[in-house]
């Protein structure tokens, strides 16, 4: 649903899926935060919801999804620092998180990304 020009938030029942393998929101107007419940699914290659309007910090619970390969939030509004819990992440190929206002150190657990291609967070806090 890339270009749709959707907007409100993401709702906590996106959690109940459970054979979410990409998940492409990029280019709408969508607000509010990123719901934890998302860090229950199973299987999650492709996470994209980048060019929006999401605020707030990353969910530490995103940690759990360990089969991410690709993950875009750039061009948002999101704060705080990156979890550490993302060390988990073993297939993460793309992390890709410029234009926010994240801030801190990176957490030493992302050595661990053994299979990183690319990896953008400049122009943060």
């Amino acid at each position: 649903l890339r270009l749709a020009e959707l907007s409100g938030t993401l709702p906590t029942l996106l959690g109940q899926m459970t054979a979410v393998v990409q998940f492409d929101l990029r280019n709408n107007e969508i607000g509010g935060t990123l719901p934890t419940e998302v860090g229950t699914w199973p299987v999650i290659v492709l996470f994209y919801v980048f060019n929006n309007a999401l605020g707030g910090m990353l969910p530490s619970e995103f940690g759990a999804l360990t089969s991410i390969g690709f993950f875009r939030l750039h061009g948002n509004n999101l704060s705080g620092t990156l979890p550490t819990e993302f060390g988990a992440w073993t297939q993460i190929q793309r992390f890709i998180v410029y234009n926010n206002a994240l801030s801190g150190t990176l957490p030493t657990q992302i050595g661990a990304w053994t299979q990183i291609k690319r990896f953008y967070a400049q122009h943060n806090a």
